[in-house]
């Protein structure tokens, strides 16, 4: 039985009944901050989890499903993309030509690097 973590808390995000994370179901998983350094996330199910701010640092995400995942701020540094179809130069090529077609008309094109804001918005249902 494998107990996902959150990074900072430590309380229990998530329980897998496996030896390991390879090929586990967790889709739709509220991951947010998770702590899955160096995990084992090959074939692993993850199509629309939310594993913003996750650590996923060396983690192997060879083969697994991230369509709809949402990875923002999540920490990918050294994690393996391989075979999973959703590299980081893939995504930012994508985003860059996004920004482009939008912004260098007006003279913030990709390579003007400009600051930026973020604004986040989130549904409150009463």
């Amino acid at each position: 039985m494998i107990e996902i973590k959150h990074r900072y808390t430590g309380a229990v995000l998530r329980t897998v009944d496996a030896p390991n994370l390879s090929g586990a179901n967790l889709y739709g998983a509220n991951l947010y901050g998770a702590d899955l350094y160096g995990a084992d996330l090959s074939s692993a199910y993850l199509r629309g989890a939310d594993l913003r701010s996750a650590d996923l640092r060396s983690a192997n995400l060879r083969s697994a499903n991230l369509r709809s995942a949402n990875l923002h701020s999540a920490d990918l540094q050294s994690a393996n993309w391989a075979s999973c179809g959703c590299s980081l130069s893939s995504y930012r090529l994508a985003f860059s030509k996004l920004w482009e077609s939008i912004n260098a008309k007006r003279g913030f094109g990709w390579d003007e690097n400009p600051w930026v804001w973020v604004v986040e918005f989130k549904m409150v249902r009463e």
